[in-house]
Order: C-alpha cells, then sequence, then structure tokens
C-alpha cells in the first residue's frame, strides 16, 4: 500500500506500486483507499509518524481547519446604517 503523505498526514492510499511518484511513500496499513482520510472540513484524519500511520488528536485537526468566514452586511444593513445615521445627523443639524 502506497500513501500520499504532505507534512506527516495522510491524504490518499493507493494499491497501486506508486514509487517513483512524489509524494508517495509505502506503508503498512489496515486502511483501504476506500476509507474516509479526510474530515467534514478537508483536514486529514491520520498521519505518518516513524513509518505507521496514527490517528490525528482533535487539536491537530482544527488546526488545519480554514478560518471561519468574516460575515459582511447585506444591503438591507448597510442601507438601514446609512439611514440611521442620516437621521441623526439630521436631528442635529435642525435643531
Amino acid at each position: 500500500m502506497f500513501a500520499y503523505v504532505i507534512d506527516a498526514r495522510l491524504l490518499a492510499l493507493n494499491e497501486s506500486e506508486m514509487a517513483g511518484n512524489s509524494g508517495w511513500e509505502p506503508v503498512a496499513t489496515g486502511l483501504n483507499p476506500k476509507d474516509r482520510l479526510v474530515d467534514e472540513h478537508g483536514a486529514a484524519l491520520y498521519k505518518i509518524v516513524s513509518g505507521s500511520i496514527q490517528e490525528r488528536t482533535q487539536e491537530e485537526r482544527e488546526a488545519d481547519w480554514p478560518p471561519a468566514p468574516v460575515l459582511q452586511p447585506t444591503l438591507a444593513e448597510r442601507i438601514a446604517f446609512v439611514e440611521d445615521c442620516l437621521m441623526e445627523m439630521s436631528e442635529e443639524v435642525y435643531k
């Protein structure tokens, strides 16, 4: 069995000879290529340590998760904000 590994993270398995291909290394494992190797965020579930496959901890996987997207205000929220500002300014001007 050959494993595709980047930074000790197991990303793919292949039963075919992959020795000449970059990133692939031979491993002994009970996993097969159809097993789930990444979580719902795309972080590797397994790592290679001294030639053996080990599960990654929750903390290790979370470190690979992409940052949460910054929510942008909707057009309606932006318009409401501008209207509120204009109302406050007009109250100051027309006292």
